[in-house]
């Protein structure tokens, strides 16, 4: 699989998933923003948090992960960032990371498509284990990753607060 150009034909629209890098900053700004600002208890992150990030800021993620991004008709409408641990003795675990996927394109394939890409370039990696990190009461996100062959491992209390309320995590793993 070629990870610059996957195309999958999802009903009359065609999706497009690729890996971004440098040259596609702002697809990312502008999928990151929109996470942050549509779902903002998905995230440890807030919208403030980000916005007013410098370019080289903005960069420095896109060049620390594997990163990707899912196109409908040339614009971002789903990310998925992959953060490979950098000890040599966890060389061969990854976390899952920004997750997102607009509320227009759930239910189409689009996520197990970009997990499956994501999959596949941390394999190309020397990765055997991903991590994630659910909100544990985003019930349809926990159905996916079990659905995706993804076990919960540890339960995280208290993991943030969000506009007062507490919000608990699950982390979730599974061997590629």
């Amino acid at each position: 699989m070629d990870p610059h150009k996957n195309w999958r034909k999802l009903g009359s629209q065609v999706t497009m998933i690729r890996q971004i890098f440098a040259d596609d900053l702002v697809f990312f700004k502008n999928i990151r923003l929109e996470a942050l600002r549509s779902e903002p208890d998905a995230f440890c992150a807030t919208l403030k948090d980000w916005q007013d990030l410098s370019d080289q800021q903005w960069l420095q993620y896109i060049e620390r992960s594997t990163m990707l991004i899912a196109f409908e008709q040339g614009n971002p409408v789903g990310m998925m960032a992959l953060f490979r641990e950098t000890d040599t003795k966890r060389r061969h675990r990854a976390s899952i990371k920004m997750v997102y996927l607009n509320k227009s394109q759930r239910g189409n394939g689009t996520a197990s498509a970009m997990l499956n890409c994501l999959i596949d370039l941390a394999r190309q990696q020397g990765v055997t284990h991903l991590d994630l990190k659910v909100n544990a009461a985003n019930t349809s996100a926990v159905r996916f990753y079990q659905r995706e062959k993804f076990e919960q491992v540890d339960y995280i209390a208290a993991s943030m607060i969000s506009n007062g309320e507490v919000i608990d995590d699950m982390l979730m793993s599974r061997h590629i």
